[in-house]
């Protein structure tokens, strides 16, 4: 990518940061951050950017923030900047990855790339529909396609003396047959399992939230774990909640909470490290009540 640089007038850049440019996205953040009055407009675009594969963006954004989100950005630049050439793909992977038709190779994670790591992870190989897990004691090795796989996320924020420490993660992704991978990670140390986790869960909501969209049409109900969502109504075992009552939907100190209209108190907080696919889940939600509630 051709370095920053002041020659492009920033009316154009951001017409054409504004129409998907990535580049120019990219070069819009480094104009706009060399003024104070910018510098917040400046990481917004640097995001987008980010968010499209831009490297450079990804360590702007590094240099940029602060604690945990610094780690985060440079773990995935890392990530990213490695990509598919950096280590060579053992051949018994391979072969796992093809008997499971996972497409084509992406990316490698790993122990070695998580730098101060304390925590024992294994080497994971990510491919276009799924991924291949080497556990760090045995060496066996598990294939996880996008589409037989679900997964359930944690995270929690330490403090001591009421001051914030640390953000300690943890990724569980699940088999239709059983087979489970956890992950664990703190912030301070590396954002690599941040990186992974983030992208394991964002490949399986992409092929389950059209199978759900398609299930919930032809009158299903699915499973989130504790709850439960059909077209009309969100169960948790006990009560039933219609679309057109729910006033609310959102994530709150570690719990999924639904919130009745006219309600003093939350008709159900769930431990969301207990929903597998809680992206999946929260996308439904807000759509069918938002649909419940246009319905009248």
């Amino acid at each position: 990518m051709t370095q920053p640089g002041d020659a492009i007038d920033e009316a154009q850049l951001r017409q054409r940061a504004q129409g998907g440019d990535v580049w120019a996205m990219s070069l819009l953040g480094f104009q706009l951050s060399k003024r104070k009055a910018t510098k917040k407009d400046a990481l917004s675009w640097w995001r987008r950017a980010a968010q499209a594969g831009d490297v450079y963006s990804m360590e702007c954004l590094a240099h940029s923030s602060r604690d945990e989100e610094r780690l985060q950005w440079a773990a995935l630049a890392s990530a990213t900047r490695r990509g598919q050439g950096s280590e060579p793909v053992p051949a018994e992977v391979t072969s796992a990855a093809g008997d499971a038709y996972l497409g084509k190779y992406q990316a490698i994670f790993g122990p070695k790339f998580g730098v101060g790591d304390i925590m024992p992870r294994p080497t994971v190989w990510v491919f276009d529909r799924g991924f291949v897990s080497r556990d760090f004691k045995s060496g066996q090795l598990t294939v996880f396609p996008w589409g037989r796989s679900r997964v359930f996320r944690y995270s929690i924020r330490i403090l001591r003396n009421s001051m914030y420490v640390k953000t300690g993660y943890e990724y569980r992704i699940t088999r239709d047959d059983g087979a489970e991978l956890t992950m664990k990670g703190e912030s301070r140390f590396s954002g690599e399992v941040w990186v992974l986790g983030e992208l394991i869960e964002r490949e399986i909501s992409k092929v389950r939230l059209p199978r759900a969209v398609t299930a919930i049409r032809e009158g299903k109900r699915l499973d989130f774990g504790p709850l439960s969502v059909d077209q009309d109504a969100v169960f948790d075992g006990q009560d039933t909640l219609l679309w057109r009552e729910v006033e609310d939907i959102r994530v709150e100190e570690g719990r999924l909470v639904i919130r009745r209209v006219g309600g003093w108190f939350a008709w159900s907080k769930t431990h969301a490290h207990k929903i597998p696919d809680l992206q999946v889940l929260f996308t439904l939600a807000h759509a069918l009540r938002k649909a419940a509630r246009s319905a009248g």
